[in-house]
């Protein structure tokens, strides 16, 4: 018997985001909800470009290599936990 499972749904259920344009936008939710005071929301902006480079693009690599090795399901929980918790 074959269970076919897939991940990408898996993830997106769990509420992680698992395409760039997604990810942006949990950033975006994240800043604004911590009060932070970026007003340069430009998708040039030195910070969002630091963002994507060092957050988003690694996790887009991560998501994909998880998704293609089919560990994400075991994962899942950890990643929403470790990743989008809410900042206190």
């Amino acid at each position: 018997m074959s269970i076919d499972v897939n991940f990408v749904t898996v993830l997106r259920d769990a509420g992680i985001p698992t395409t760039q344009a997604e990810m942006e936008t949990k950033w975006r939710e994240i800043v604004t909800a911590t009060g932070s005071s970026i007003s340069n929301d430009d998708r040039m902006s030195p910070f969002w470009r630091f963002v994507t480079a060092c957050v988003t693009t690694p996790m887009l690599w991560l998501v994909n290599f998880l998704v293609s090795h089919s560990v994400a399901y075991g994962v899942c929980a950890l990643f929403n936990w470790v990743i989008f918790r809410p900042v206190s």
